[in-house]
């Protein structure tokens, strides 16, 4: 009964109220992305397949991209609640800068709290139908994504939408920014390291 009471909320937001809680994402911005793979090094793709994520536009046309506003943030939304995580796992993925390329106009969910009857609690703890429904009413609005907090850090995520795969004409990798995350460091420590000790992952050891 509860995600139905929100679902009325989100219906009931006009585009206007969209756009009166918007930003700017400007062009040549940085974000964070981690992913399992390589992908021929490069950290961009739009998943046309939404239905499994939380602002993913469900169209089939459209893909969604998921990226940090910093590298702890990608990596405690990664691997929060993964079980049996072995140092050597940590070389099948991949973390990297992805640079925006024109500017973007996302939802700041922090303003549309503010500005309306729905809670931080609506955004974090509903059902994915309830925000994959506020996640098409935004793009249809003709926004490029929505900025939200982290479930598991509360620092910035970005949900950005395009309908090209391989993000052509909205974002690129920035030059030889991608590395593997078994040999990434950040200020000085060892990503096994950053897991158990600042993020509460466990890592076993082989």
């Amino acid at each position: 009964m509860k995600s139905k009471s929100i679902e009325k909320k989100v219906e009931s937001f006009s585009e206007d109220i969209f756009h009166a809680c918007s930003m700017k994402v400007p062009s040549s911005s940085e974000k964070i992305r981690l992913q399992h793979g390589e992908h021929g090094g490069s950290c961009v793709f739009f998943n046309p397949t939404g239905t499994d994520t939380r602002f993913g536009l469900t169209d089939g046309i459209n893909g969604t991209m998921y990226l940090a506003s910093d590298p702890l943030t990608a990596m405690k939304e990664v691997f929060q609640g993964k079980l049996g995580i072995r140092e050597s796992d940590l070389e099948n993925f991949y973390i990297g800068i992805v640079v925006i390329e024109k500017d973007l106009k996302l939802l700041d969910t922090t303003k549309l709290i503010k500005k309306t009857s729905l809670t931080l609690n609506d955004m974090t703890t509903s059902s994915r139908k309830t925000t994959q429904l506020l996640a098409k009413k935004v793009h249809v609005a003709g926004l490029n994504g929505i900025k939200f907090s982290s479930n598991v850090t509360t620092e910035e995520c970005f949900a950005l939408w395009h309908d090209v795969p391989d993000g052509t004409g909205i974002a690129v990798t920035k030059a030889y920014s991608i590395q593997r995350l078994s040999e990434f460091e950040y200020q000085g420590e060892a990503v096994a390291d950053i897991l158990v000790e600042q993020l509460g992952i466990p890592v076993e050891e082989g």
